[in-house]
C-alpha cells in the first residue's frame, strides 16, 4: 500500500461460492456478487450471505453485484463480447451453474477446455454454453436487455450494481449501462 492505514476503511469480500458467501455476511461491511444477473442465483447467493449474517447477529452487509459482459445494439456483438465471462462460471462457480439448471456433463466439458485459463481456451469453451445462459450471467444485449437484468438485480435485493464492461466498445457498455441504471432505477450512476 502506498499510503497509510486508517480507521473505518470498508472491507468488502467478493464472492460466489457458499462458504465465501457466508464468510461476507459474518464479518463483511459488503459483499461483491460474482453470481450471475438472474434472479434464482441472486436469491441463492442472499440466502449464504443472509445466514452468515445471521450465525453473527448482525444485518445484512452492502450487497453489490458485478455484471460483466457488453451493450450493443448490434445484439449479435454484445453475445459475442460477453460469452468468454460465462465459460468462468463452471470453471470457478460450478453452484451457479446448477441454479441455472447447466447439465454437469456439458460443465464439466466447459472445465476441461477452459483449463488452462487461456483467453482462447475460454472463447472456445464458452462457445458450447447456451445463449440463454450467457445472457442470464452477463450483460449480453442491446439496452432494453440490459434495463431486464438490471431490473432483476434490484429486484433481488442488491443495493448496488457495478458494470465490468468487456469487448471492445467498453465505454460504449459504460455509458449504456448509466442510462440504462438511470432509467431503471431513476438515479444517476455515480
Amino acid at each position: 500500500m502506498r499510503f497509510a492505514a486508517r480507521p473505518g476503511i470498508p472491507i468488502y469480500v467478493s464472492a460466489s461460492g457458499p462458504k465465501t458467501l457466508e464468510l461476507a455476511g459474518e464479518i463483511a461491511d459488503g459483499v461483491i456478487l460474482l453470481v450471475g444477473l438472474f434472479p434464482e442465483a441472486l436469491a441463492w447467493a442472499l440466502e449464504h450471505v443472509d445466514r452468515g449474517a445471521a450465525r453473527a447477529g448482525r444485518p445484512r452487509p452492502h450487497v453489490a453485484v458485478f455484471a460483466y459482459g457488453a451493450i450493443d445494439e448490434d445484439r449479435d456483438a454484445a453475445m459475442e463480447s460477453a460469452r468468454t465471462i460465462a465459460a468462468w462460471f463452471p470453471q470457478t462457480s460450478p453452484a451457479i451453474c446448477e441454479v441455472w439448471g447447466l447439465q454437469p456433463d456439458l460443465v464439466e466439458d466447459v472445465r476441461r477446455r477452459y483449463a488452462g485459463g487461456e483467453f482462447q481456451e475460454a472463447m472456445e469453451a464458452a462457445r458450447l454454453l447456451p445463449d440463454e445462459f450467457v445472457r442470464s450471467v452477463a450483460l449480453a444485449g442491446d439496452r432494453a436487455d440490459a434495463r431486464d437484468r438490471i431490473a432483476a438485480v434490484s429486484e433481488a435485493g442488491a443495493d448496488s450494481i457495478h458494470v465490468f464492461p468487456l469487448g471492445a466498445n467498453r465505454m460504449h457498455t459504460i455509458e449504456a449501462f448509466a442510462g440504462c441504471l438511470a432509467d431503471v432505477t431513476g438515479v444517476g450512476a455515480r
